[in-house]
């Protein structure tokens, strides 16, 4: 079945209370994207599963690192419908404005 046309998830997702060993990991979800997403819901029902992903989720948004966050959030909302995955397209789209104004500034630096 092709997933780009069944938005529906084959597994409800279930209560963000559900796992309390999770519950840190769901409100640095719910402060970094002000929700938790149906994926992680979802894989709640593997805990060690969604922990691993919340640590390398925030591993990779670490606002420590190298790369600026904002220009991550370009290259997610870039790479997203490229690869055939509107979810995420769909997640930094209420983030559009914020991302437009970081295009820009990044071209003015590059003098394009």
């Amino acid at each position: 079945m092709d997933q780009r046309t069944s938005p529906l998830p084959r597994l409800k997702p279930l209560p963000a209370d559900h796992s309390p060993e999770l519950k840190e990991q769901f409100e640095a979800m719910r402060k970094n994207l002000g929700f938790i997403p149906n994926s992680i819901l979802i894989m709640q029902r593997k805990p060690k599963l969604a922990k691993a992903l919340a640590q390398m989720t925030t591993a990779v948004w670490d606002p420590e690192g190298e790369v600026d966050r904002g220009f991550k959030r370009i290259i997610a909302h870039v790479a997203s419908p490229a690869a055939g995955c509107g979810y995420f397209m769909a997640l930094t789209a209420g983030r559009r404005p914020a991302l437009q104004r970081r295009r820009q500034k990044a071209r003015r630096g590059l003098g394009v």
